[in-house]
């Protein structure tokens, strides 16, 4: 074994290798992985401040494994190190400054190669892991959806039924407590996250996140940043592991028939943060993924689509665009994003019903409705202030294979009408090939601008990135929900709330954009046949309120729209674009109770500002608890939008929301 070398080094951050272990390192957590048997085994996984261990070096097991490839320590299976490097990579627009350590293993009798990517931020306590493998090898496994061809793969352990990015043995008195599942396909979900509690004696868990803890109340939290549960094309029906407190994060994402020679596979990254206590778990996390998805304060815009009008395709053409974006204006929008129907082709329904395949000439501008150019748009635009933007569906049916023609047509877009904001639709994600031709795509255009390109990435329906995975690209378009049509799930302002203080738990809502529908286009008899409350019953600016804490994205035609309406939105778009920078700048947390229609309830940012919701059946007074905000302890708030009072008390603040239904919204006093 040769001497400790230091391979790479940041602020706080080192990382160190001896010829046999792999150590990675700041001032919060120390995680040391053993390579003597060739496989990555983690020996010691510590908060060094805390002074605390969370692994157990007894029979650790390998860290890695894939379904049907035999894994070390059976029959002659034994894995080479092969190569160890680590890197500093500097701050960009995808990712923070952070350290990167490659390793390489092979094992010769499958001829097999992994390569291990470690990832480490400064004053952050996490390590994060990626995975991929090049095998000559067929998975050693029966494929198929007979259920007695699948029963036919027991004769192999678990573990090589169900491959692992990471894991290691938790140290004694650590346990699962609850997995948590973020749920995408909006358009037929509308719970966005299932909290699982663990059952005594439960080892499989479904989920991006897995919460494991002592009763004194530290714990492991693993993200998986991968798609969620129900759209991955993992063979194994979990996502993580825990037997005999072997912990196993099993976010490959790649179904074994993917393996082919010559074609490396990437897994999802697996994230373990380690935690003093739940309130520190939340904030850690946070923390996290600010660096690790970072948001530029140019990427956070008022934004109308009005595809939600649900009448765009019959209105579109140039004189209608004009009345659009000048109108878009005066509702205090800053940008517009024209949706389907302004290319050539028909439109996505040839994609995702016909599947039509789409050649270059589908997204030509229309002749017919826009006479083949934008150029008559840029005066009303540049008159009004309005930014535009543009809806596109990338081929899903050709598993991308054309992004670097797409990637070409974006530029273009780019380059000719300035365009910087791109909603992707339509995406299927069904294989590891798709994936890695779609992220080519967005990453490559996002490089050839210098960043400047940004993607809102749709999330409605299909096999999509979800709330994790790619949003380094761009922001997620949560929903489709309508007030004016007869199908679907329908706006309501208590769903939208409870969309996003669900997904405030674990992401951070300055990546999604959430709908503002107009209360003109309500369709009565839906909500009637639906048995649900009007939604008016619910004021226009209660709906704008909702989106503050996010991105707003108006969900109509605002021509269309009575002035009334749209005066009654601007004030609080323009106090939004006033304080953005402080509102998102902060990490942004759920308070209160969870919106149901009947709760007092909220959301606070730790740049200071505190929202807070009375929906229909709620009381008008009540108290939140801020334990995720201590500086805001004793200090009183001033309103600065909507109706109602907060008073500081110990832990938290005490709010009385008059006359239902009201919200309020409150700046900390500096």
């Amino acid at each position: 074994m040769m001497s400790e070398k230091i391979l790479a080094e940041l602020m706080d951050a080192v990382i160190r290798f001896d010829g046999r272990r792999l150590v990675l390192e700041n001032s919060l957590v120390s995680r040391t992985v053993d390579f003597f048997k060739g496989c990555p085994e983690t020996v010691s996984f510590r908060r060094t401040d805390l002074d605390l261990e969370f692994a157990d070096p007894e029979e650790p097991g390998s860290d890695l494994s894939f379904a049907g490839i035999t894994t070390p320590g059976a029959y002659d299976i034994v894995f080479q190190r092969q190569e160890v490097t680590a890197k500093c990579v500097p701050a960009g627009w995808a990712e923070a400054a952070h350290l990167e350590a490659e390793v390489t293993l092979f094992e010769p009798v499958q001829q097999v190669r992994f390569r291990l990517t470690y990832f480490l931020y400064p004053g952050v306590p996490a390590v994060g892991v990626r995975a991929a493998i090049l095998s000559r090898v067929m998975p050693n496994l029966y494929w198929s959806y007979r259920d007695e061809m699948r029963a036919a793969n027991d004769f192999l352990p678990v573990e090589q039924r169900s491959g692992a990015v990471d894991g290691f043995r938790l140290a004694p008195g650590f346990a699962p407590e609850r997995s948590l599942e973020p749920v995408a396909r909006t358009d037929v979900h509308d719970d966005l996250l299932l909290d699982h509690p663990a059952l005594p004696g439960e080892e499989f868990f479904r989920g991006n996140l897995l919460w494991c803890r002592k009763e004194t109340g530290a714990g492991v939290l693993v993200l998986q940043e991968s798609s969620p549960s129900s759209e991955r094309r993992d063979w194994a029906e979990f996502d993580f592991e825990v037997r005999d407190r072997r912990l196993r994060s099993c976010v490959w994402n790649a179904a074994p028939w993917e393996l082919s020679p010559g074609v490396e596979i990437e897994s999802g990254r697996s994230v373990t943060i380690l935690a003093a206590d739940e309130v520190e778990r939340d904030c850690r996390l946070k923390a996290y993924l600010r660096g690790r998805f970072p948001t530029a304060p140019e990427t956070h815009v008022a934004m109308v689509n009005p595809w939600g009008c649900g009448r765009f395709r019959e209105l579109v053409g140039e004189e209608f665009l004009r009345r659009e974006i000048a109108a878009a204006a005066v509702c205090g929008a800053e940008c517009y994003q024209i949706d389907d129907t302004w290319q050539q082709g028909e439109g996505l329904g040839r994609l995702i019903n016909v599947n039509e395949h789409l050649t270059p000439a589908f997204w030509k501008i229309s002749e017919e409705r826009l006479h083949g150019t934008f150029a008559g748009l840029l005066p009303v635009a540049e008159q009004s202030g309005v930014e535009l933007a543009l809806w596109c569906a990338p081929s899903s049916n050709v598993e991308f294979r054309d992004w670097e023609e797409f990637r070409e047509f974006l530029l273009d877009f780019h380059r000719r009408w300035n365009f910087r904001f791109f909603k992707i639709d339509g995406v299927k994600i069904r294989t590891c090939e798709a994936e890695r031709n779609l992220e080519a795509l967005l990453r490559s255009v996002r490089e050839a601008t210098g960043g400047r390109v940004y993607f809102n990435l749709d999330t409605t329906a299909g096999q999509r990135p979800g709330y994790f995975r790619m949003v380094e690209y761009g922001n997620i378009f949560l929903e489709n929900r309508y007030v004016c049509h007869e199908w679907g799930l329908g706006y309501h302002p208590e769903k939208t709330l409870r969309s996003l203080w669900q997904l405030a738990r674990v992401m951070r809502p300055q990546l999604l954009q959430v709908e503002i529908p107009s209360p003109s286009d309500i369709r009565r008899s839906f909500y009637e046949k639906k048995g649900m409350p009007q939604p008016d019953l619910y004021p226009v600016e209660y709906w704008a309120a909702i989106a503050l804490f996010a991105n707003p994205l108006l969900w109509f035609a605002p021509s269309t729209v009575p002035e009334e309406i749209c005066g009654r939105i601007r004030p609080l778009l323009e106090l939004w674009r006033r304080h953005r920078d402080t509102i998102l700048g902060g990490e942004i947390y759920p308070v209160g109770a969870a919106p149901d229609g009947k709760a007092l309830t909220g959301l606070v940012s730790t740049g200071g500002w505190l929202i807070a919701f009375r929906e229909l059946g709620a009381p008008e007074a009540g108290e939140f608890a801020l334990t995720h905000f201590p500086e805001a302890e004793g200090r009183h708030w001033r309103l600065a939008a909507g109706e109602g009072s907060a008073e500081p008390v110990p832990g938290g603040v005490s709010l009385r929301l008059p006359e239902f239904p009201r919200f309020a919204l409150f700046q900390l006093d500096r």
